[in-house]
C-alpha cells in the first residue's frame, strides 16, 4: 500500500477540510429585491411530476461525506497513486478573467465566487475519484458552466444559469483552458465508460440545478424557513384560478424517467421511502413507434395561398369541423379569477422558491438541486416516484465542520455523477427493449415485402385534408376577432396544465371587464412544442380550438405564440404587435397573420398569437450561400418593398427572419425592433442589404441594420465567429457599400460623418382595456 486512508485525507486536506472565507457583500446603495419565484411555466407542470412533499433529511450531509470516504477507500484498495494536490493541481489562473473585483453585488457575482473558491477544486477531485483515478495528472470531465438564462427571473437577486456539465472531446462547448485537462482524463477512461459518458452528455446537457440567491435578508430567511414548509406535511402546488368545469389535463403518457436504483446514494432515500414499483410505459410495444404526442410528430405540409403553409400533425385524419358532441369536447362557461388577480395575497417566498426550483429540475430531468446565497446553503434531492424533495439542514458555508464545505461539495458532485450514469443505463436498457419489440413487430408487418403505395385514394385524401385545413384556417380568422378570452394550456415535455391560464385581449378601447364568458366568447390555445427563446420571450408552436357560432368545434394546428414574461420582453412584444397592426392597415402581404395580443389575468404575461409561416432561410444555408430560387428572391424583395412603402424599416434582416413555406410562399417575420416613419435612405440601405444577402454578396450577421454592435446573445443563429466559416470573401463583406456586413465597425470608423440611426425610444405603453360584452 502506497498510502493509508489517513495519508489520503492529509493529501487532500486543502480541498476536503476547506471552508471559503466569509463573503464580502455590497448591500448599498441598492440591495436587489428577491420576489416570489413561481413563474408562469411552473404553474403548468404536469400534476404527476409536481412537488407533493418536502422532507428535511438530517443525515443528508453526513451521507455525502461518507460517499467521499468510500471513494477514497476504493482508490486505496486498488493501490492507485493519485497525485498530490501540490503537483499539477489545477490552479485558478484560467479563471482570472472571471474573478470578481471587490465585494459580491448580486446573485450572478455570488455564482462567480462559488465557482472560483469551491467548484473549481471540488469538481476536479470528484471527477478523478469517480471516473478516472488512474489519470497521470489532475484532470476533469466535469465543469460548472454558466449558460445564458433562458428566462430572466430577477437576474440580480436570483440567477440560475450555473450548472455542472460533462465535457466530451470535440464538443464545441469545451472552453479552451479545459482542453488539456479533458484529454488527460479521457485518455485514462475505458472505451465502454466513454460511450456511457457520451450518451449521458447527450441525454443530460445540464446535470443539476443551482439556484444562486443574492445574500439578502429575504434569501437567508427563506432558506431557514424551508423547515417550516417541510413541517406542514403535504405541499400545495400553486397553479391558476380559472374556473373551467370539465376542462381537464390531457390524458397522455409520461416519458420514462426513472430514479437511480443502483447507487450508493439511493440507500439513505430507500430507507425512508417504501420502494414503489418501477415506472412502466402504459403503451404497448406496437405503439412505441413514436412516443411523442400526435401534435408533436412530423407534420404534413399543405398549402394555403397567401397565408404561408398549414401543417397537419399526426396520422392522416381529416380536419373537418365537427360538433362538440362528436369530439366529446366540453365547452363550459368560464369564470375569471378577477378577485384573485386584484387582491392577491403575498406568496410565501420560501414556498415559491421550492416550487420554482423543483420545476427546473423537472425540465432538465435532474435529481440534485442547490440553493446557495453565499451565507447559507441547502442541498436537495428530487425523488420522482414519491414526488418528494429531500433537503439538507441549513449549511453555514464559512463555518461548517465535520464535514467541511469542501468535502460536502466533492461528495455532491460525485453523487450527481453516479445518479445520471445510473439513470442513463436504465434509459438505454429500456429503449433496447422497445427496439427489440419494434423489430419483432416490423418483421411481422413486412412479410411479403409489403409497401404501401401512394394510390389515387391516398393523394385524394391528402388533397381533401388541404382543403379542410384551409376551411379551418378561414373559420379561425373569421371567428377570433370577436373573442376576448383565450384559455392557454401547455402540453409538451414536463408540462400538462392542471388548470388553463386566462388571457384577455388587449385593445385600444372597450367597456369594463366582465367575469363570465360563454362557450362562443373564448377559444383555447394548446402549446405543443418549443421553438426558441429571444429578446421578446419564448416562442412555441400551438393549436387553436374553438366552438363556432354554428355549434361546431374547429381545430387549427399551425399556430405560433410568443410569450413575454418580464418587462423588457413585454415592451418589445407590444411594439411588435403595434408594427404588425400598422402593416395590416397598409395591407402588406408576406407577413404572419396576427390573431391578437393578450394579457394574462393573474400574472400579466403577454402572448402574441399568429399563424406559422414555416421554415427559416437559415436551414437552407450551405458553405457557399443559400439555396434559393430566383422567384423566391423576387418574392422577398417584393415583400420588403411593401414594408418600406408602409414607412417601416425592419432593422433585423437575417436568415432566421426570412422564411419560406414548403410550397414556396415567402414571409418576413419578427418586427420587435422595427421602426415606423424612418428615412427613405435608411430603407434603401436595408433593401440593398437584403438583395446582397440573398445573392450571397453579404455576410449574414446578427447585427441590427444601422446599429454598429453585435447583439449580446445569438438566440437563433450562428455567432459572429461561426459565420466566418461559411467561406464568404472578406472583401465582399467589407465593402463600404455594405455597412451591415462584417465591416460595420470599420465603415463607421472611416466615415465619422455618417452616424447610425439611434435606437428607438421606448414606446409609451399602449393604453389598453379589455373588450367585453
Amino acid at each position: 500500500m502506497r498510502d493509508s486512508l489517513e495519508d489520503f485525507n492529509a493529501k487532500f486536506a486543502s480541498i476536503l477540510d476547506r471552508n471559503p472565507s466569509p463573503l464580502r457583500l455590497q448591500r448599498d446603495p441598492l440591495c436587489p429585491e428577491l420576489k416570489p419565484a413561481t413563474t408562469f411555466y411552473d404553474k403548468h407542470l404536469d400534476e404527476r411530476l409536481s412537488l407533493k412533499t418536502v422532507t428535511v433529511l438530517p443525515s443528508f450531509i453526513s451521507h455525502l461525506s461518507k460517499f467521499v470516504d468510500e471513494a477514497l477507500k476504493r482508490v486505496l484498495k486498488d493501490d492507485v497513486d493519485i497525485p498530490s494536490v501540490n503537483d499539477s493541481f489545477p490552479n485558478h489562473r484560467y479563471l482570472s478573467s472571471t474573478i470578481l473585483k471587490g465585494p459580491a453585488t448580486d446573485a450572478k457575482s455570488l455564482g462567480q465566487v462559488y465557482q472560483i473558491t469551491t467548484s473549481a477544486t471540488a469538481i476536479t477531485l470528484a471527477s478523478m475519484l469517480s471516473l478516472h483515478p488512474t489519470a497521470s495528472e489532475w484532470s476533469s470531465v466535469l465543469l460548472l458552466n454558466r449558460q445564458a438564462d433562458k428566462r430572466n427571473l430577477y437576474p440580480y437577486a436570483l440567477h440560475e444559469g450555473y450548472a455542472p456539465e460533462l465535457l466530451i472531446p470535440g464538443d464545441d462547448l469545451v472552453p479552451l483552458p479545459e482542453n488539456s485537462m479533458l484529454r488527460a482524463a479521457w485518455g485514462s477512461i475505458e472505451d465502454s465508460k466513454r460511450k456511457e459518458l457520451e450518451e449521458t452528455r447527450h441525454r443530460f446537457p445540464m446535470l443539476a440545478v443551482w439556484q444562486m440567491l443574492f445574500a439578502c435578508g429575504e434569501a437567508e430567511a427563506a432558506l431557514k424557513h424551508f423547515d417550516d414548509v417541510a413541517s406542514r406535511g403535504s405541499y400545495s402546488h400553486v397553479t391558476f384560478h380559472t374556473v373551467a368545469p370539465g376542462i381537464q389535463p390531457a390524458n397522455t403518457d409520461l416519458p420514462f424517467s426513472p430514479d437511480a436504483k443502483d447507487t450508493a446514494w439511493v440507500s439513505p432515500i430507500s430507507s425512508i421511502v417504501d420502494s414503489p414499483a418501477p415506472l412502466k410505459d402504459t403503451t404497448s410495444a406496437t405503439e412505441q413507434r413514436d412516443t411523442r404526442r400526435r401534435s408533436q410528430r412530423k407534420p404534413f405540409a399543405v398549402s394555403i395561398k397567401g397565408r404561408g403553409s398549414v401543417k397537419h400533425k399526426g396520422k392522416m385524419k381529416p380536419l373537418a369541423p365537427h360538433t362538440a358532441k362528436d369530439l366529446g369536447r366540453s365547452w363550459p362557461n368560464i369564470t375569471l379569477p378577477i378577485e384573485t388577480a386584484t387582491n392577491v395575497a403575498v406568496e410565501e417566498l420560501e414556498k415559491s422558491l421550492l416550487q420554482h426550483a423543483w420545476g427546473r429540475t423537472a425540465e432538465r430531468d435532474s435529481s440534485f438541486l442547490v440553493f446557495h446565497c453565499g451565507i447559507y446553503e441547502r442541498i436537495a434531492f428530487r425523488h420522482r416516484t414519491s414526488q418528494t424533495l429531500y433537503i439538507s439542514e441549513a449549511i453555514d458555508v464559512a463555518n461548517c465542520a465535520n464535514p467541511a464545505y469542501g468535502k460536502i461539495h466533492v461528495g455532491l458532485y460525485m453523487a450527481i455523477l453516479e445518479d445520471v450514469l445510473d439513470r442513463t443505463r436504465q434509459l438505454m436498457q429500456h429503449e433496447t427493449g422497445i427496439r427489440r419489440s419494434k423489430r419483432k413487430h416490423d418483421s411481422l408487418q413486412s412479410r411479403g415485402d409489403y409497401k404501401r403505395p401512394k394510390t389515387r385514394r391516398f393523394i385524394a385524401l391528402k388533397t381533401a385534408r388541404q382543403l379542410e385545413a384551409l376551411e379551418a384556417f378561414q373559420t379561425v380568422c373569421d371567428e377570433l376577432p370577436d373573442r376576448s378570452l383565450v384559455l392557454l394550456r401547455i402540453q409538451h415535455g414536463p408540462f400538462n396544465s392542471p388548470i388553463p391560464a386566462s388571457f384577455l385581449r388587449i385593445v385600444d378601447t372597450g367597456p369594463l371587464l366582465k367575469t363570465t364568458y360563454g362557450p362562443q366568447e373564448y377559444f383555447t390555445i394548446t402549446i405543443t412544442s418549443e421553438i426558441g427563446h429571444g429578446a421578446t420571450g419564448d416562442t412555441h408552436t400551438a393549436t387553436i380550438e374553438l366552438l363556432t357560432s354554428e355549434g361546431r368545434t374547429v381545430s387549427f394546428s399551425d399556430i405560433v405564440v410568443k410569450l413575454a414574461l418580464e418587462g423588457e420582453q413585454q415592451a418589445r412584444l407590444r411594439h411588435e404587435f403595434s408594427v404588425y397592426q400598422h402593416l395590416k392597415a397598409f395591407d402588406v402581404k408576406g407577413i404572419p397573420h396576427i390573431f391578437g395580443l393578450f394579457k394574462e389575468v393573474e400574472g400579466g404575461t403577454l402572448v402574441l398569437i399568429m399563424n406559422n409561416v414555416s421554415t427559416p432561410l437559415r436551414k437552407r444555408m450551405t458553405n457557399t450561400g443559400f439555396t434559393i430560387s430566383d422567384g423566391e428572391r423576387e418574392s422577398f424583395a417584393t415583400i420588403m418593398r411593401d414594408i418600406h412603402e408602409a414607412g417601416v424599416r425592419h432593422r433585423d434582416i437575417r436568415p432566421d427572419n426570412l422564411v419560406i413555406s414548403d410550397d414556396g410562399i415567402s414571409s418576413i417575420i419578427d418586427f420587435d425592433i422595427a421602426r415606423i416613419s424612418v428615412s427613405e435612405s435608411s430603407r434603401k440601405r436595408e433593401y440593398d442589404y437584403l438583395v446582397d444577402l440573398l445573392n450571397g454578396e453579404a455576410l449574414p450577421l446578427n447585427v441590427s441594420p444601422g446599429t454598429p454592435k453585435i447583439q449580446d446573445e445569438d438566440f437563433f443563429g450562428l455567432s459572429y465567429h461561426s459565420e466566418l466559416k461559411l467561406g464568404y470573401p472578406r472583401e465582399e463583406v467589407s465593402n463600404p457599400d455594405d455597412p451591415f456586413g462584417l465591416g460595420i465597425y470599420e465603415y463607421f470608423e472611416r466615415h465619422p460623418e455618417i452616424e447610425p440611426e439611434p435606437e428607438p425610444e421606448p414606446e409609451a405603453e399602449m393604453e389598453s382595456s379589455v373588450r367585453g360584452s
